[in-house]
C-alpha cells in the first residue's frame, strides 16, 4: 500500500484500526501513549505498532516521548499533527467526550456521593430527633389525659 499523497486520500484510508487511533487520539485531547491507543480504540496488540506507524509514516501523528511503564517496558508517547488534526475533525466529528470531560464527570460524581452520604446522615439524625419528640409528645398527651380523668 503506498503511502497517500493528500488530506483526501488519507481520510478515505482511515477506517478499521486507523479510525479507532483516530478516536482513540481524540478522546485523550490529541497526545496518547502507544498503551492508551490500544486500550481506548480496542486496537488488538499485535496491530498497534503497524497502525501508529503507518498514521506516522503519514504525517497523522507523531511520537513525542517515550516513557517507562514498568518492569523494563516502555511506550511511546504519541501527539495529532496539524494533518492529524483535520483529520480528527473530519472523523470524529461532533463527539465531544474526552479523557478530560470522564475525569469531570467522575469527581462530580465523587462529590455528589458525598453530598448523599452528608444529607444521609443528616436524615438520619432528623428520624432520631423527630422519635425523641414524638415521645415527649406521646407523655404530654397520656399526661394530659390522667389530668382531665
Amino acid at each position: 500500500m503506498g503511502t497517500p499523497e493528500t488530506y483526501d486520500d488519507i481520510l478515505e484510508k482511515i477506517f478499521g484500526n486507523r479510525e479507532l487511533l483516530i478516536r482513540a487520539m481524540h478522546f485523550y485531547n490529541g497526545e496518547a501513549s502507544t498503551k492508551q491507543i490500544r486500550e481506548h480504540g480496542d486496537i488488538p496488540r499485535g496491530s498497534i505498532h503497524t497502525t501508529t506507524g503507518e498514521m506516522e509514516d503519514w504525517g497523522v501523528i507523531k511520537e513525542i516521548d517515550r516513557k517507562s511503564i514498568g518492569q523494563g517496558s516502555r511506550t511511546k508517547i504519541y501527539k495529532l499533527t496539524d494533518l492529524g488534526h483535520a483529520i480528527c475533525e473530519a472523523v470524529v466529528d461532533n463527539e465531544r467526550t474526552t479523557a478530560d470531560d470522564v475525569q469531570d464527570l467522575s469527581e462530580q460524581v465523587e462529590a455528589q456521593q458525598e453530598t448523599i452520604q452528608e444529607l444521609e446522615a443528616e436524615l438520619k439524625e432528623l428520624r432520631k430527633d423527630y422519635d425523641e419528640m414524638d415521645d415527649v409528645l406521646d407523655s404530654v398527651e397520656n399526661f394530659l389525659k390522667k389530668q382531665s380523668a
